[in-house]
């Protein structure tokens, strides 16, 4: 036949195509690869999960009945565990939902473990079936693991770093830890820890005592503050007299300290006069950086928070 009547032309090598030596060396890499997987050990089972879903199930709330095919309480819990986390952020300062919060995330978290655990003993003929107190202890003691391993440290951890709930005046209050003292403004409202102090003597004399105190950011170090009856002067500008602010002289705030008018819930008894309580005040006011607490929310989430 000849080659000007044929429609059919041997295709051509073209660039970036496998050659066939190297094609039969990539199938034999393939093989030996499979070989060695196939004589690796299977992942063992977690009873009735196997070793994925038993992985899935340490992590993810709920997911323990869904791989036991109950997926409608598996999405309960699930749901129940992030509604206990939103109201653990939003009622933070809440002492008793916060506990309440807490026992539920771990409890809804280890539930469906307990569950598995159970129903492999159950399942296995060499061992007896679990008794009462098996089914009581099995999800207690997870729970009891959950909460003192992941959930009360994490509580702590959301402490230091974001959101820190202090006990003042009787009212639990939400305070970020995050702010340093350089990022204080003037007129902020500040907490911090006071050892207190003693003024005056006998009958006269005022006593603070040691803990936390409110404050309001009147100076930053380097600024001299004047009082007069007019107001008190820092930086050029005036705003009003405190309780028992003095009304003469001026004070130049040293290094690595802020000055803070104390706001408190004091008692007074005997007669001092309003010196010695001034300046009781006047100790209290200058403050370090090792008695910097943090500086409390204004709103945390949709509430305001109640300060002086």
């Amino acid at each position: 036949m000849d080659s000007s009547d044929s429609s059919y032309y041997p295709p051509r090598a073209g660039r970036g195509r496998m050659s066939a030596a190297s094609g039969v060396r990539f199938e034999r890499l393939k093989n030996r690869f499979a070989n060695v997987m196939r004589r690796l050990p299977s992942p063992p089972t977690l009873g009735v999960l196997s070793f994925r879903d038993g992985v899935l199930s340490l992590f993810l709330p709920g997911y323990a009945y869904v791989a036991m095919g109950r997926w409608q309480i598996g999405l309960v819990m699930a749901g129940v565990w992030i509604l206990a986390l939103l109201l653990l952020l939003v009622f933070l300062a809440n002492p008793s939902l916060r506990a309440w919060c807490l026992g539920t995330l771990a409890s809804t978290h280890t539930s469906g473990l307990a569950l598995a655990i159970l129903r492999t003993r159950e399942l296995d003929p060499d061992l007896p079936s679990p008794t009462l107190a098996h089914r009581i202890g099995f999800p207690l003691a997870l729970w009891a693991i959950a909460a003192a391993v992941v959930y009360w440290p994490l509580d702590g951890l959301l402490g230091d770093t974001f959101a820190r709930v202090v006990l003042v005046d009787g009212r639990h209050i939400v305070v970020n830890p995050r702010v340093e003292p350089e990022d204080l403004v003037r007129g902020d409202t500040i907490l911090y820890r006071s050892e207190g102090t003693r003024r005056g003597g006998g009958e006269m004399q005022v006593l603070m005592r040691g803990g936390l105190y409110w404050g309001v950011v009147i100076g930053l170090h380097g600024d001299r503050i004047q009082f007069s009856t007019n107001g008190v002067v820092v930086a050029g500008r005036t705003r009003p007299l405190e309780a028992y602010m003095p009304t003469t002289g001026s004070v130049a705030v040293p290094r690595d300290t802020w000055f803070a008018w104390p706001r408190m819930v004091w008692r007074a008894q005997g007669g001092a006069s309003p010196d010695v309580i001034t300046q009781a005040f006047l100790d209290q006011a200058q403050i370090t950086r090792a008695e910097f607490v943090g500086r409390p929310y204004r709103r945390w989430f949709f509430r305001r928070q109640d300060t002086p």
